[in-house]
């Protein structure tokens, strides 16, 4: 049988991820400013990762519009957000295939 892990339900944001990987024991890695982008505090503590996940669950839980959303941020942001978004998802793949390469997923 293999394992499976367990991931729970919701979208991931970057603190998940990281508790995800910690849980792992997958050590992430990232330049500085690519760490300072994703943790800058955008809305309640929450970085532009974690905003992204709380606007589309308003939407998807109909208690929020894409027209009340969409009002209340700039082009620059959202252009800023998606390029810190690939960015930090390159560096989270770049991450994974390190573990995955040195074989770390094996218990001896």
């Amino acid at each position: 049988m293999e394992p499976r892990p367990k991931f729970g339900t919701g979208n991931l944001d970057d603190r998940r991820i990281e508790e995800i990987a910690d849980r792992y024991g997958i050590p992430l890695r990232f330049s500085a400013s690519v760490r300072r982008a994703v943790k800058y505090q955008v809305l309640n503590e929450l970085g532009f990762l974690g905003l992204v996940r709380e606007r589309r669950n308003g939407l998807a839980h109909g208690s929020e519009s894409f027209a009340e959303i969409g009002s209340r941020y700039t082009t620059a942001e959202l252009t800023k957000w998606s390029w810190s978004t690939y960015q930090y998802l390159k560096g989270l793949l770049t991450c994974f295939e390190q573990y995955v390469s040195a074989k770390k997923f094996r218990r001896p």
